[in-house]
């Protein structure tokens, strides 16, 4: 539970969580979707699409981390499925009952728990897709069709990364639920199994060295032996050490 709660706090506590909320609220209030605009005065429609808004922003960001970190889901499909049942859910029924219950909501549209959680679970699918395109450079943009080239032969583990950090895998750390990710454009952590993660570093030849360290054999520059410990040496700053299982790798590669 302490991930849990540090995730969604990393998740909700930006800028970006506030700027969505603000843009969101101000687009469906001048806007008016679902008969507001014709039911509800300007200021009416604020208050419903702020609480409504703001309620979905923080189902889902409590989704989302709750299928991260404790269904540990994190292939796309089955976390983004799982997101959006659980924010149709949580978005739903209080909507329903608020709109059944007072003016202060959308009670002269009268929609019903199906069409409320039927819109929920499509916004919540939207977002985990639009989510996933950026961080995955999957949207086309200007210069798109370089971009692509540089990333098509990039790890699937690396294009999970900002574009920013984007480069050649140096190594990957294991923590707790969160993998470290080093490159020689900057270090990113992501959220998966240190499993996961190696599986997704191919085509980079490289092994694991230790019970939560992998390294890419092409960044290694040495070997550092201290009081019977071994450590890798990388050549963009830092060592990483070497358990006995796995020094018969750095044998084979005659590097002991």
């Amino acid at each position: 539970m302490p991930e849990f709660w540090a995730h969604l706090h990393k998740s909700l506590r930006g800028n970006l969580t506030m700027v969505s909320w603000i843009v969101a609220t101000v687009l469906a209030s001048l806007t008016g979707p679902l008969g507001t605009y014709e039911s509800c005065t300007l200021p009416h429609r604020l208050l419903v699409w702020g609480c409504a808004v703001g309620l979905f922003i923080m189902v889902a960001a409590v989704a989302r981390v709750f299928v991260g970190t404790v269904l540990k889901l994190t292939d796309f499909s089955r976390s983004a499925l799982a997101t959006a049942v659980i924010v149709a859910l949580g978005v739903g029924f209080p909507v329903h009952a608020t709109n059944l219950m007072t003016d202060y909501a959308m009670v002269h549209v009268r929609i019903g728990l199906t069409e409320v959680m039927t819109l929920a679970f499509a916004a919540a699918l939207g977002v985990a897709a639009i989510q996933y395109c950026l961080s995955g450079g999957l949207l086309p943009g200007p210069g798109s069709g370089s971009a692509q080239d540089a990333t098509a032969g990039m790890p699937r583990l690396v294009q999970r990364l900002d574009p920013a950090l984007r480069g050649d895998l140096i190594a990957i750390t294991g923590r707790d639920h969160y993998i470290d990710v080093q490159t020689t454009a900057g270090s990113g952590t992501l959220l998966m199994r240190f499993s996961d993660a190696i599986a997704e570093a191919a085509p980079v030849p490289g092994a694991q060295v230790h019970r939560s360290h992998w390294v890419a054999w092409s960044h290694v520059t040495g070997v550092e032996r201290a009081d019977g410990k071994i450590a890798l040496v990388l050549d963009h700053q830092g060592r990483v050490p070497v358990s006995r299982n796995h020094r018969a790798k750095l044998e084979a590669r005659g590097l002991l």
